[in-house]
């Protein structure tokens, strides 16, 4: 870098007359004791978050449009599909599987619809379910605290995740436990779900039935949920999934964090929190972490003790 002399010094050497003075942008001035400048680089440019995120993940379309319907300039235009991708899934091959399949397509449409209960009131988000602070929204889960009502004892749990991937719900062997429910009051039950190790199967110890309560004492909702026990360790107490949903006839707003269902004196509305969600996340990944090492170093002692076995 070069040095630019102040000329106030006394052993400053003043500017020759014949070489014109450059005019230094006061930000690439960086100050040194009293009388040495040094000269930086220019600050690169400047984003908003979201500018930047478009400048260097946005993906372009190339693509013509058809030209025999008129086009509607912005991001809400349609556009024609090129391809499809189906992805096909495995299904229950034992009889009374496929007893309730067969029931299902083969459904016939009643005379009369049969309405499902509580849909007499309407749900409804606006601006004015806008929480007033989502650092990034969308990237949490949605985690509520529910009162469940065990044989001797009711017990409000904070962190229950709202999962409508879940095609079961799930309580977890400890949850059980602190709500007095013992092993011999479990049902026996068929269930084998996947997707906390890759790969790997788990099933669960029992089912059982419980009363889970949501809302205040003005206005609260208590429905019977049946839960698939599992003995593994979680960042959660229980997690709800599509069954409680429906049960509740909820609808949930992952944006806002916020969960609503009809309750007898009006809408009720249960409210999230991000912090709790990051917290949950956190350990969560921990704990999924060391089922993966787990497995693997199960299997390495498996192929350690082949190995033994052969010699």
């Amino acid at each position: 870098m070069r040095k630019i002399e102040q000329s106030g010094s006394g052993n400053a050497q003043a500017p020759r007359n014949d070489q014109p003075r450059q005019e230094l942008p006061q930000q690439q001035l960086l100050s040194i004791g009293n009388t040495q400048q040094l000269m930086l680089p220019p600050p690169p440019p400047r984003y908003e978050n979201h500018e930047r995120r478009d400048a260097v993940h946005q993906v372009e379309n190339q693509h013509q449009p058809d030209q025999r319907y008129p086009r509607k300039e912005g991001r809400n235009e349609y556009r024609e599909h090129h391809q499809s991708y189906c992805v096909f899934t495995t299904e229950e091959t034992d009889r009374k599987s496929l007893q309730h399949r067969h029931m299902e397509v083969n459904a016939v449409m009643p005379a009369v619809t049969r309405y499902m209960p509580w849909l007499d009131q309407e749900i409804t988000w606006s601006i004015k379910d806008h929480p007033k602070l989502i650092p990034s929204p969308g990237s949490y889960a949605l985690v509520l605290d529910p009162t469940f009502i065990g044989p001797n004892i009711n017990v409000r749990f904070s962190k229950v995740l709202i999962d409508n991937g879940s095609s079961i719900n799930i309580m977890y062997v400890d949850t059980m436990s602190k709500l007095g429910i013992s092993e011999n009051m479990l049902q026996a039950t068929r269930t084998t779900f996947h997707g906390i190790v890759p790969g790997i199967s788990y099933e669960p110890i029992g089912k059982v039935r419980v009363d889970v309560l949501f809302g205040t004492r003005d206005n609260c909702r208590t429905e019977n949920l049946e839960f698939e026990v599992v003995n593994l360790e979680s960042a959660y107490h229980t997690l709800l999934g599509r069954p409680a949903l429906n049960k509740f006839m909820a609808s949930c707003h992952i944006s806002y964090l916020k969960m609503k269902f009809p309750g007898p004196n009006g809408v009720i509305t249960i409210v999230g929190d991000f912090r709790r969600s990051i917290e949950c996340a956190s350990v969560g990944s921990n704990l999924a972490e060391s089922l993966v090492i787990a497995q693997e170093k199960r299997k390495i002692q498996e192929v350690a003790a082949l190995a033994q076995s052969a010699h």
